[in-house]
Protein backbone atom coordinates (compact mmCIF):
# COMPACT_ATOMS: atom_id res chain seq x y z
CA UNK A 1 0.00 0.00 0.00
CA UNK A 2 1.30 3.43 -0.94
CA UNK A 3 1.92 5.98 1.74
CA UNK A 4 0.85 9.39 0.40
CA UNK A 5 1.76 12.35 2.48
CA UNK A 6 -0.58 15.30 2.75
CA UNK A 7 1.75 17.42 0.57
CA UNK A 8 1.70 14.83 -2.22
CA UNK A 9 -2.09 14.70 -2.09
CA UNK A 10 -2.35 18.49 -2.36
CA UNK A 11 0.20 18.55 -5.19
CA UNK A 12 -1.83 15.97 -7.09
CA UNK A 13 -5.07 17.82 -6.47
CA UNK A 14 -3.57 21.11 -7.62
CA UNK A 15 -2.16 19.51 -10.76
CA UNK A 16 -5.53 17.92 -11.54
CA UNK A 17 -7.35 21.23 -11.12
CA UNK A 18 -4.84 23.12 -13.28
CA UNK A 19 -5.06 20.47 -16.01
CA UNK A 20 -8.87 20.56 -15.93
CA UNK A 21 -8.95 24.35 -16.22
CA UNK A 22 -6.43 24.32 -19.08
CA UNK A 23 -8.35 21.68 -21.06
CA UNK A 24 -11.70 23.37 -20.41
CA UNK A 25 -10.36 26.76 -21.51
CA UNK A 26 -8.87 25.30 -24.67
CA UNK A 27 -12.13 23.58 -25.59
CA UNK A 28 -14.17 26.72 -24.95
CA UNK A 29 -11.75 28.91 -26.90
CA UNK A 30 -12.56 27.00 -30.09
CA UNK A 31 -16.00 28.60 -30.30
CA UNK A 32 -16.41 31.88 -32.15
CA UNK A 33 -19.12 34.50 -32.16
CA UNK A 34 -21.60 34.23 -35.03
CA UNK A 35 -23.70 37.30 -35.80
CA UNK A 36 -26.34 38.05 -38.39
CA UNK A 37 -30.02 38.47 -39.10
CA UNK A 38 -32.90 36.34 -40.28
CA UNK A 39 -35.16 37.70 -43.02
CA UNK A 40 -38.18 36.64 -45.07
CA UNK A 41 -36.92 35.40 -48.46
CA UNK A 42 -39.81 37.00 -50.38
CA UNK A 43 -40.27 40.35 -48.65
CA UNK A 44 -36.77 40.85 -47.14
CA UNK A 45 -38.45 41.84 -43.85
CA UNK A 46 -36.64 40.85 -40.67
CA UNK A 47 -38.09 38.00 -38.64
CA UNK A 48 -38.53 38.62 -34.93
CA UNK A 49 -38.30 35.57 -32.62
CA UNK A 50 -36.81 33.12 -35.13
CA UNK A 51 -34.84 30.46 -33.25
CA UNK A 52 -31.32 29.39 -34.11
CA UNK A 53 -29.75 26.25 -32.65
CA UNK A 54 -26.36 24.66 -33.19
CA UNK A 55 -27.12 21.19 -34.57
CA UNK A 56 -26.12 18.46 -32.10
CA UNK A 57 -25.59 20.89 -29.22
CA UNK A 58 -27.61 22.63 -26.54
CA UNK A 59 -26.58 26.08 -27.78
CA UNK A 60 -29.19 28.36 -29.23
CA UNK A 61 -30.72 31.82 -29.35
CA UNK A 62 -33.59 33.78 -30.86
CA UNK A 63 -33.59 36.87 -33.06
CA UNK A 64 -34.28 40.23 -31.42
CA UNK A 65 -36.79 42.91 -32.46
CA UNK A 66 -34.55 43.78 -35.43
CA UNK A 67 -34.20 40.16 -36.58
CA UNK A 68 -30.58 40.07 -35.42
CA UNK A 69 -28.80 37.35 -33.45
CA UNK A 70 -25.51 36.56 -31.72
CA UNK A 71 -24.43 33.01 -30.97
CA UNK A 72 -21.24 31.23 -29.93
CA UNK A 73 -20.50 28.22 -32.14
CA UNK A 74 -17.62 25.97 -33.20
CA UNK A 75 -16.10 26.55 -36.68
CA UNK A 76 -17.75 23.47 -38.22
CA UNK A 77 -21.21 24.16 -36.77
CA UNK A 78 -24.48 23.78 -38.63
CA UNK A 79 -27.28 26.16 -37.62
CA UNK A 80 -30.89 24.99 -37.53
CA UNK A 81 -33.13 28.01 -38.07
CA UNK A 82 -36.89 27.91 -37.38
CA UNK A 83 -39.72 30.39 -37.33
CA UNK A 84 -43.49 29.93 -37.18
CA UNK A 85 -44.98 29.75 -40.66
CA UNK A 86 -41.64 29.06 -42.39
CA UNK A 87 -39.76 25.94 -43.41
CA UNK A 88 -36.82 24.94 -41.20
CA UNK A 89 -33.42 25.79 -42.71
CA UNK A 90 -30.04 24.22 -41.91
CA UNK A 91 -27.03 26.28 -42.87
CA UNK A 92 -23.28 26.06 -42.17
CA UNK A 93 -21.88 28.79 -39.94
CA UNK A 94 -19.71 31.47 -41.53
CA UNK A 95 -17.44 33.78 -39.55
CA UNK A 96 -16.39 36.14 -42.34
CA UNK A 97 -18.95 38.82 -41.53
CA UNK A 98 -22.55 39.04 -40.53
CA UNK A 99 -24.72 36.18 -41.80
CA UNK A 100 -28.01 36.85 -43.58
CA UNK A 101 -30.33 33.87 -43.35
CA UNK A 102 -33.42 33.81 -45.57
CA UNK A 103 -36.47 31.73 -44.64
Amino acid sequence: MRDFTLKKKWDRLLLTILFSVAVGTAAFAQNKLVTGKVIDAQTNETLVGATLRVQGANTGTATDKNGQFKLSAPPDAILVVKSIGYSTVTIPVTFDGSMVIKL
